[in-house]
């Protein structure tokens, strides 16, 4: 019953959708597929925030697939986490930004063009924000070929040349260091 109310409070806060083209993200782990490429991750829930903490390399992967979409969600990194939320993935044997696309959580990238805000390997950003220990909002809308990336409600963003029409969805913890997320929501368009 939890859950239905957080979907039905999401999908009264979007305009012209059913709860049907609404999926409210539940904190429960066991809603998600997971994907482990280094050992070290640990993934908890308390309190509807999703916690990730530790050192390796591991993805929550959200069941389905997608083509036209608004997700956001609320994260809180530390400043050393490497994280991010990766869209129409190909493959969950591999996740990488050449094979999805990445809206990078990660203020101390080693390439700065593409850190949090940007599209790694794909658009740098274009207003820089500094999102370590505090709550940020992403809003990441995909339209066809054209995927635009708010952070904070302000762009850091945007490309017009998608070639992945669809696919899954992944949530990134990579190397060390604390990460937590809440109130991910996805929106069919």
């Amino acid at each position: 019953m939890k859950y239905l109310v957080l979907g039905v409070i999401a999908a009264a806060a979007i305009p012209f959708c059913s709860i049907a083209d609404t999926l409210g993200v539940k904190a429960d782990l066991s809603f998600y597929d997971r994907h482990i490429v280094a050992d070290g991750v640990t993934w908890s829930t308390q309190n509807d925030i999703i916690h990730s903490k530790g050192t390796g390399e591991s993805y929550l992967v959200v069941p389905g697939t997608y083509d036209d979409f608004v997700l956001t969600i609320e994260f809180k990194p530390d400043a050393t986490v490497n994280g991010g939320i990766y869209m129409r993935c190909q493959d969950p044997k591999k996740i990488k930004a050449n094979t999805c696309y990445e809206a990078n959580i990660w203020d101390a990238a080693k390439n700065q063009e593409f850190r949090t805000g940007s599209v790694v390997k794909r658009q740098t950003y274009i207003s820089k924000q500094d999102t370590a220990n505090q709550w940020n909002t992403y809003e990441l809308t995909m339209v066809g070929q054209h995927l635009k990336v708010r952070l904070n409600g302000v762009v850091t963003a945007e490309m017009n040349n998608v070639e992945y029409a669809d696919g899954f969805i992944a949530i990134q913890h990579k190397g060390k260091g604390e990460f937590k997320m809440r109130n991910l929501n996805i929106r069919k368009l």
